[in-house]
């Protein structure tokens, strides 16, 4: 599920980072979608940000089953941008930004990332807000 050095899962181009995938024929603009980057600092470990994100995947699917977070999950971790994406436009999609933030949170404390919200709304352009996680 995990590897290499640009992780996708549940992506349609894999080359692609998430945001650009969500905005294809949409000119651009992210339509009701809440998407949270995570950006961390140098001496956070990425391996073990992968393994926060892959616990909070399971732990969403204890919620939800495993067959509807295959269905609505859609998440990528870039290490060589040292971030990760998280599409949290379904309830599966906010479960797993909230406990991956969670995770993050108590293993690495509130300095060691930052979470910016992509997009929301159906006309919002693509533009960066902060939404306060550090």
């Amino acid at each position: 599920m995990f590897g290499g050095s640009e992780t996708d899962i549940e992506a349609s181009d894999p080359g692609a980072p998430l945001h650009e995938q969500l905005t294809e024929g949409n000119g651009g603009k992210l339509m009701n979608r809440e998407i949270y980057r995570y950006n961390f600092t140098a001496d956070v470990p990425l391996r073990d940000v992968e393994e926060s994100l892959l616990l909070a995947v399971l732990a969403t699917e204890s919620l939800h089953g495993r067959s509807l977070v295959r269905l609505d999950a859609s998440f990528c971790l870039q290490e060589k941008k040292r971030s990760c994406v998280v599409d949290a436009g379904t309830q599966v999609g906010r479960h797993i930004a909230r406990i991956f933030t969670g995770f993050l949170t108590r293993e690495f404390g509130e300095e060691a990332f930052k979470v910016e919200r992509l997009g929301h709304g159906s006309e919002q352009d693509a533009g960066l807000q902060a939404t306060g996680a550090a």
